[in-house]
């Protein structure tokens, strides 16, 4: 393998998004829009109801992905020189760790889905604002290679 800089271990700290928090936002607030607007003369209290639970979830989302309290939040990545894939959780670290076909990379999005002991899925968002120009370019490489 020649020395590049899409080779070079690449470990990241993710800084808080303003950019998934909007996003996260826009969802739960579209959702929440339709609910309104579908349901036909719904009684309050069954309003109330769903609304409550699209706070909830907007809550949770925001646990996940912005400030990263949740036991399956990811707080860092790294990969190795060797093309090694580890994640660091507020509970665990992961090792070995291969990104599924599900995974998805943009010029402003990387959505990376893998699985933990065939058993717990997670999912890691990373935006543009999240770590540096290089760093976000370099993992786009790695993801399309998985390496």
């Amino acid at each position: 393998m020649s020395s590049n800089a899409f080779n070079k271990p690449l470990k990241l700290h993710f800084k808080s998004s303003k950019m998934i928090t909007i996003i996260i936002a826009a969802v739960h607030l579209l959702v929440a829009l339709i609910v309104v607007s579908m349901t036909q003369s719904p009684s309050k209290f069954a309003l109330l109801f769903l609304l409550i639970i699209i706070v909830s979830s907007y809550q949770y989302f925001y646990r996940w992905h912005v400030v990263r309290t949740l036991s399956k939040s990811i707080l860092e990545l790294h990969i190795n020189s060797s093309g090694d894939w580890s994640v660091i959780t507020s509970v665990a670290k992961h090792n070995n760790i291969i990104p599924l076909d599900s995974s998805f990379s943009s010029q402003y999005l990387i959505v990376i889905n893998f699985n933990v002991h065939k058993e717990n899925k997670y999912t890691l968002l990373i935006t543009k604002d999240m770590t540096t120009e290089s760093e976000f370019r370099r993992l786009r490489v790695r993801l399309k290679i998985k390496q």
